[in-house]
């Protein structure tokens, strides 16, 4: 096994002021190996990577190279070194094309010195695509390919570099099931050509899926690596959270399913949603699963207003409502809690009581005398972040600092504010969170349909959808193709939506 050891990590310790990021932690990498790294938020995950990536220096212990101690100095060190990270944010020069981003710094030149041969390095752009059994048009602007695609320019770029170990950071995270698929046949490409791939992803099914060996990491410290066929779910849970996996979704005994609340009915949308009819009620979790453009995003954000809609009726209380912005939508008590919290959920770079107060203080305007009680509103902010558990040093720190879980509770603490939700619409709530924050989102749901409250989760996770729901809808092409229970199996409703996007 020494032999085929690409890198070694041992005794590695990593301090930050006031903080133990890293401690005694050991890591070893195989030839040819798909080795997956997973943790909680906070678990030391990022940290480990960086010091991989150059990012900066271990405070202790010794990084081996094909043997040698060796110590990276910088990313560029790295890259020579053979180590390409392929981050979750892709950095890639949108406006230019496939070709240039595969080759940027490396563009074949011809004799006359400082002139690009296009040529050939179009022919090598293709070649290399080809290599890794990737189609698209090498000559597209960057940013007109799906992130998928971008992912793959990344990827040949770093082998132009001669990249031996690929790191991928949460590369799944916007991707649909078939570019997932696309992804893995890439990297088990990479992993024929003798290369070496460490593979972090919250997505615990993923891992079962791709991994050769399996690293846990939970506060800075190693709890153990394992063959990915040694490890099951349950275990990986335990290792990662300390929690069982029946701790992990909350019981839905004693949720009592009072009178309807929202009511949708034959609501039309732009070619894209057909007559689509539902029905939730209070203290109910409605989930509804669908496979990439089924309709489930459109149809919340035409409930939310906004997309108007063709045609279609929506009632709230036995009344009904027009929605033709979100502003009507919060009125009649209709929340959103979006996919892309980054664009749509918070504003990076106010503070996390500005994000959570700003539904408030937009309603608050409309009243005779808006003023601003300062000293409420820090109060209020001050309760939402401990019944949340929004994890912030204050209220007054800016959200981009936030990890992404409690971004996540920022955005649902406004619509906590002293606004009168009655509906909650949860788009993919827990994309890109660890664990133990996904724990802590579903019982924060939980807790809100006991209340009263009705929820509507829309999930692409089938285990999230089946642990939470009473009620599940699914979807395909933009109608409703299937109802199920929440004791239904995960098989029967992937076959609903299978057979609905094929118009069987």
């Amino acid at each position: 096994m020494e032999n085929n050891v690409i890198i070694r990590m041992e005794k590695t310790v990593k301090r930050f002021p006031g903080v133990i990021a890293l401690q005694d932690v050991d890591f070893t990498l195989l030839k040819g190996e798909i080795h997956a790294l997973v943790g909680e938020n906070g678990a030391g995950k990022s940290t480990l990577v960086k010091i991989l990536d150059g990012v900066f220096p271990p405070t202790e212990g010794k990084i081996s190279i094909d043997g040698k101690i060796t110590r990276i100095e910088s990313p560029l060190h790295a890259k020579k070194l053979g180590i390409s990270m392929i981050h979750q944010e892709l950095m890639l020069a949108e406006p230019l094309s496939a070709a240039e981003n595969i080759l940027l710094g490396n563009l074949p030149r011809r004799k006359v010195v400082g002139i690009v041969n296009w040529q050939e390095a179009k022919r090598r752009a293709k070649q290399l695509l080809e290599h890794l059994g990737v189609e698209l048009d090498i000559n597209r602007p960057v940013q007109q390919l799906s992130i998928a695609q971008r992912q793959m320019i990344e990827i040949a770029r770093a082998l132009t570099l001669n990249a031996r170990v690929f790191i991928l950071d949460e590369p799944s995270s916007f991707l649909s099931r078939q570019e997932l698929r696309v992804l893995f046949s890439l990297i088990k490409s990479l992993q024929d050509k003798g290369c070496s791939v460490i593979y972090i992803s919250h997505r615990l099914e993923e891992i079962f899926q791709i991994a050769d060996r399996v690293t846990v990491l939970k506060d800075g410290k190693l709890m153990g690596t394992l063959p990915i066929n040694e490890v099951s779910r349950e275990k990986l849970i335990k290792l990662m959270t300390g929690r069982e996996l029946r701790e992990f979704y909350p019981s839905k005994e004693g949720r009592k399913r009072g009178e309807e609340v929202l009511r949708v009915q034959n609501l039309s949308w732009d070619h894209r949603l057909f007559e689509v009819n539902l029905k939730v009620h209070k203290g109910e979790i409605h989930g509804i699963y669908g496979l990439m453009g089924s309709g489930r995003t459109e149809l919340a954000k035409v409930l939310f207003g906004r997309f108007l809609r063709k045609s279609g009726e929506v009632a709230i209380n036995g009344e009904k409502i027009k929605v033709r912005h979100p502003k009507d939508a919060i009125r009649s008590g209709i929340a959103y809690v979006p996919e892309d919290r980054h664009r749509e959920g918070v504003i990076s770079e106010l503070s996390v009581g500005e994000n959570i107060s700003i539904i408030r203080r937009n309603q608050d305007k409309k009243k005779l005398f808006p003023l601003v009680n300062k000293s409420q509103e820090k109060k209020q902010t001050a309760e939402l972040i401990t019944q949340l558990a929004i994890r912030t040093p204050s209220g007054r720190q800016k959200v981009k600092f936030l990890s992404g879980g409690n971004q996540q509770k920022v955005v649902l603490a406004k619509w906590l504010n002293g606004i009168n939700s009655q509906v909650i619409m949860f788009d993919e709530p827990t994309r890109g969170i660890d664990v133990g924050t996904k724990s802590q989102i579903y019982r924060i749901m939980d807790g809100l349909a006991r209340k009263g409250k009705a929820l509507i989760l829309i999930s692409s996770e089938l285990p999230e959808i089946l642990g939470l729901s009473d009620k599940i809808l699914v979807m395909a092409r933009g109608k409703i193709v299937g109802e199920f229970t929440g004791d239904t199996s995960e098989e029967e409703i992937l076959a609903c939506a299978l057979k609905g996007k094929e118009g069987v």
